[in-house]
């Protein structure tokens, strides 16, 4: 509640000033905080605006976090096709404009999508590899992300056996990270495709 009224007071402020990439990160802010609570409705009109507020900046960087936001919205209200449109298109402009920590959010937020959809060996590819880039460049995980993550490799875990998963993360943090981003563009693209993953 504190943080969604510091965001709030930044838009008045930044709102006077007219500074279209703070109002757009500010909004993405309080998308992220809506989605944290659970307020999907919420969430997504805040990552809406951003979006939008993102284009009237001209600014990519932000327009691909709320864009992120809309899939992890889908994601939680039972909307999968909705979720790998929106993770596909923030993938790709994370990749255009050269975003590598945004790349591995983005590798790590399909890895759930996986999750979800069934593709459990490729999620916890695609997991391995996005923790694998994060200590390549030295990033940690926030706190509630931290926990995320925690219950989404206990759940993977569980289904595929410790050892089945450990392999699948392995393999992820040891792929060649274009391979790892090819992965996840192909499964968005066709969720229903066989994927071989090579040891």
């Amino acid at each position: 509640a504190e943080a969604t009224r510091y965001y709030e007071q930044g838009l008045v402020l930044h709102g006077e000033m007219g500074d279209q990439t703070q109002i757009a990160t500010l909004l993405n802010n309080l998308g992220e905080a809506a989605l944290a609570s659970g307020s999907w409705d919420e969430a997504r009109a805040w990552f809406q605006q951003s979006a939008a507020a993102a284009e009237r900046a001209a600014s990519r960087y932000v327009a691909a976090y709320a864009v992120s936001g809309l899939g992890q919205v889908a994601l939680a209200v039972g909307e999968p096709t909705e979720a790998r449109q929106h993770h596909l298109t923030s993938l790709a402009i994370r990749e255009a404009i050269g975003d590598r920590a945004g790349v591995a959010a983005s590798l790590r937020s399909i890895g759930a999508l996986m999750t979800a959809e069934g593709g459990l060996e490729e999620a916890s590819t695609l997991l391995g590899a996005a923790a694998a880039r994060r200590d390549a460049l030295n990033l940690k995980l926030r706190p509630a992300e931290e926990r995320e993550q925690k219950a989404l490799c206990a759940s993977l875990a569980a289904t595929l056996g410790d050892a089945g998963f450990g392999e699948c993360w392995s393999h992820g943090r040891e792929l060649d990270f274009a391979d790892a981003v090819s992965l996840a563009r192909g499964w968005l693209r066709a969720p229903d495709a066989e994927y071989v993953l090579q040891p």
